[in-house]
């Protein structure tokens, strides 16, 4: 019953938030009411629904938060589009899963759930809406959207691709998962010059950093010659590419002004 009333004064929140005067001298209550709403869905799905519910609905709100602040209010729909997707990127497992598979040793990986790969493409669908639009509440939403896409995209393909190359040389799941944040910094760098957005800029330089302390940490501890040859021509294929790129690019737009 405390579920339910949650997420019923959720909802009346809501309402009160988006169905009075849109006028600027409204948007203080707006602020309040949309944010206490917030507070009370998140509290009553995860309650009030049996798993894995709450981390769909908390997706679908995502992509609907995104979708509606292309119009109206997206100073305040951005960031509660942030906080959806990470509540439904953790309440699916899809954090930890991702985390596993980038970072934790074979025994310890396992695989996505249906559920999982849902709000991943959930997430993704709502982090190219967010970089379709300016960044109204600055580049917290969508640095955060990129992330987890990023993050949970890594995963699927280290996945997807640790037994195909186990078969090509023993070893090799730290090898896999250096090519795979090797190519993730890459394609955020190619993002980025295409849509000149500073988060995937950022994003992309902390992947590359991530990927040279795995190197050290993971990869030359347990790595054998084979599989840390493959590791160093990929890291160090970024390592040369990405910032050769974001100068000529930086060059270019300067030159176009």
């Amino acid at each position: 019953l405390l579920a339910a009333a949650a997420l019923a004064a959720g909802a009346t929140a809501y309402v009160f938030a988006f169905a009075r005067e849109r006028g600027a001298e409204a948007r203080a209550g707006r602020l309040y009411f949309s944010w206490l709403g917030l507070a009370h869905v998140l509290i009553g799905t995860a309650v009030l629904l049996p798993d894995p519910a709450p981390a769909l609905v908390w997706a679908a709100l995502a992509l609907v938060a995104v979708a509606v602040a292309r119009t109206f209010e997206p100073a305040i729909l951005q960031p509660q589009a942030a906080v959806y997707a990470l509540a439904a990127a953790i309440g699916s497992g899809l954090f930890a899963t991702s985390f596993l598979a980038i970072a934790a040793p074979d025994a310890a990986v396992r695989a996505d759930t249906v559920s999982a790969l849902v709000v991943l493409a959930a997430i993704v669908a709502a982090t190219a809406l967010l970089f379709r639009e300016p960044p109204a509440a600055g580049p917290v939403p969508a640095f955060s959207g990129a992330l987890i896409s990023a993050l949970g995209l890594g995963a699927v393909f280290v996945l997807l691709l640790r037994r195909p190359a186990a078969n090509v040389m023993t070893a090799s799941l730290p090898a896999l998962r250096t090519i795979v944040v090797s190519v993730a910094a890459y394609v955020l760098a190619q993002l980025w010059r295409a849509t000149r957005r500073g988060e995937l800029r950022m994003l992309a330089y902390v992947v590359l950093v991530v990927g040279g302390l795995k190197l050290v940490l993971e990869d030359l501890p347990t790595g054998k010659p084979m599989t840390l040859f493959v590791s160093f021509v990929f890291y160090g294929a970024a390592l040369l590419l990405i910032p050769r790129l974001m100068r000529s690019s930086a060059v270019r737009a300067k030159e176009a002004r």
